[in-house]
């Protein structure tokens, strides 16, 4: 019984840790991808003046 516990313990708690690596993973591209398009954008801007 006790053992049951502890492995659905620790089965939750490696799920929320890939769930929690993921989105920073995920966050990470998405803040990459923005500031290159921002940056892409602020430049094309510049040389279009």
């Amino acid at each position: 019984m006790f053992l049951l516990i502890f492995l659905t313990n620790l089965f939750f708690y490696i799920v929320c840790s890939f769930f929690i690596y993921l989105i920073e993973k995920i966050r990470m591209l998405l803040l990459i991808l923005f500031s290159y398009n921002y940056l892409s954008i602020k430049l094309f801007s510049m040389l279009s003046n």
